[in-house]
């Protein structure tokens, strides 16, 4: 499956690329991960804030492997 990262909500790019996924049939995760310099800035922590999303990643996960 196809996870979408660095995107920026609201674009024609963002939507031109899921539309082309949807009309392959090309399995993708529903979250889509938006592009944050905290994101790059959390490497190496491990008390993060925020998950920006990789959490909400993780229980699409675990809901397929149910």
């Amino acid at each position: 499956a196809v996870l979408i990262t660095r995107a920026t909500a609201h674009t024609t790019n963002l939507a031109a690329v899921q539309a082309v996924l949807e009309q392959e049939k090309v399995a993708r995760f529903e979250t889509v991960i938006p592009k944050r310099e905290a994101i790059a800035g959390a490497f190496g922590n491990v008390d993060l804030p925020d998950l920006w999303g990789y959490d909400q990643v993780a229980d699409e996960l675990k809901e397929v492997m149910v």
